[in-house]
Protein backbone atom coordinates (compact mmCIF):
# COMPACT_ATOMS: atom_id res chain seq x y z
CA UNK A 1 0.00 0.00 0.00
CA UNK A 2 1.34 2.85 -1.08
CA UNK A 3 2.00 5.93 1.79
CA UNK A 4 -0.10 9.17 0.85
CA UNK A 5 2.12 12.38 -0.22
CA UNK A 6 1.17 15.68 1.64
CA UNK A 7 1.46 18.67 0.23
CA UNK A 8 3.46 21.03 1.88
CA UNK A 9 0.46 23.09 3.16
CA UNK A 10 -1.04 20.20 4.47
CA UNK A 11 2.33 18.86 6.01
CA UNK A 12 2.21 22.51 7.59
CA UNK A 13 -1.52 22.35 9.15
CA UNK A 14 -0.57 18.97 11.11
CA UNK A 15 -1.08 19.59 14.87
CA UNK A 16 0.98 22.80 14.82
CA UNK A 17 3.26 23.48 18.27
CA UNK A 18 0.56 26.53 19.06
CA UNK A 19 -2.31 24.08 19.64
CA UNK A 20 -0.51 22.84 22.51
CA UNK A 21 0.12 26.31 23.51
CA UNK A 22 -3.65 27.85 23.25
CA UNK A 23 -4.84 24.79 24.98
CA UNK A 24 -2.37 25.25 28.14
CA UNK A 25 -3.84 28.77 27.99
CA UNK A 26 -7.31 27.82 28.06
CA UNK A 27 -6.93 25.48 30.80
CA UNK A 28 -4.32 26.99 33.43
CA UNK A 29 -3.93 30.96 32.08
CA UNK A 30 -7.15 32.83 30.81
CA UNK A 31 -9.76 34.17 33.34
CA UNK A 32 -13.29 33.49 31.51
CA UNK A 33 -13.31 37.16 30.48
CA UNK A 34 -10.12 36.85 29.21
CA UNK A 35 -11.11 34.19 26.92
CA UNK A 36 -13.71 35.69 25.83
CA UNK A 37 -11.63 38.66 24.77
CA UNK A 38 -9.19 36.43 22.94
CA UNK A 39 -11.36 34.46 21.21
CA UNK A 40 -13.81 37.35 19.82
CA UNK A 41 -9.86 38.49 18.84
CA UNK A 42 -9.27 35.19 17.03
CA UNK A 43 -12.44 35.03 15.30
CA UNK A 44 -12.02 38.51 13.36
CA UNK A 45 -8.05 37.95 13.22
CA UNK A 46 -7.73 41.13 14.56
CA UNK A 47 -6.86 41.84 18.09
CA UNK A 48 -6.60 46.17 17.97
CA UNK A 49 -9.95 46.16 19.66
CA UNK A 50 -9.32 44.30 22.57
CA UNK A 51 -7.38 44.84 25.51
CA UNK A 52 -5.74 41.49 25.88
CA UNK A 53 -2.75 40.53 28.34
CA UNK A 54 0.47 40.49 27.52
CA UNK A 55 0.89 36.67 27.17
CA UNK A 56 -2.41 36.76 25.38
CA UNK A 57 -1.10 38.92 22.50
CA UNK A 58 2.19 37.09 22.54
CA UNK A 59 -0.22 33.88 21.65
CA UNK A 60 -1.92 35.77 19.30
CA UNK A 61 0.94 36.74 17.38
CA UNK A 62 2.35 33.67 17.42
CA UNK A 63 -1.11 31.59 15.87
CA UNK A 64 -1.38 34.87 13.20
CA UNK A 65 2.70 33.55 12.12
CA UNK A 66 1.45 30.52 11.71
CA UNK A 67 -1.33 31.37 9.23
CA UNK A 68 0.81 33.41 7.40
CA UNK A 69 3.43 30.80 6.70
CA UNK A 70 0.67 28.79 5.54
CA UNK A 71 -1.15 31.51 3.40
CA UNK A 72 2.55 31.99 1.76
CA UNK A 73 3.75 28.60 1.28
CA UNK A 74 0.12 28.08 -0.26
CA UNK A 75 0.49 30.87 -2.60
CA UNK A 76 4.25 29.69 -3.63
CA UNK A 77 2.62 26.18 -4.26
CA UNK A 78 0.17 27.43 -6.43
CA UNK A 79 2.53 29.95 -8.26
CA UNK A 80 0.39 33.20 -6.89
Amino acid sequence: MATPKKTPTRRHTDPPDGTVATDDTFDNQGSIDELELFTAAIARWDCSREKLKHYMMVLFSGIAGIYAEIESNTRKERGL
